[in-house]
């Protein structure tokens, strides 16, 4: 299984969440998507999109973000250690910039059963699977 944590403001999460779904039909694992309103977006997923029903998404508030660098950087290693205790892959923006810089070859990670990643970037071939709801179309 894949849990993507989609960040940054609207087309960031656009693009993460395409890749997100292409990468998933492409090394034949589910994917789910960790929604999180914060202040770079703080409206849900559900009031701009028409869900997929194989992809299921949740929602759920942001942490305040942290007014210090160490404040923040302690909030990245607590966050990573315990994604790091539940998934086998565990790819956070700073590695995935590396990944991409280096032409990783992401089905590399279906050897992996359960995967989390968190970013801002298109980091597989896109698809366009998102749709806009009602009057945002």
């Amino acid at each position: 299984m894949i849990l993507l944590k989609p960040t940054g403001g609207l087309c960031n999460r656009i693009r993460t969440i395409d890749s997100g779904i292409v990468l998933s039909r492409q090394i034949g694992q589910p994917l789910q998507v960790l929604w999180t309103l914060g202040p770079e977006l703080n409206c849900g997923f559900h009031s701009l999109f028409e869900a997929d029903p194989q992809v299921p998404v949740a929602e759920a508030p942001s942490s305040p973000p942290p007014t210090w660098w160490l404040l923040d950087k302690l909030v990245f290693l607590r966050e990573y250690a315990r994604y790091r205790r539940k998934y086998r892959r565990v790819i956070f923006q700073t590695q995935m910039n590396r990944l991409i810089r280096k032409h990783y070859d992401f089905t590399q990670l279906r050897r992996y059963d359960s995967i989390f990643i968190t970013c801002c970037s298109r980091f597989y071939r896109p698809q366009r699977k998102l749709q806009p709801v009602g009057e945002n179309s």
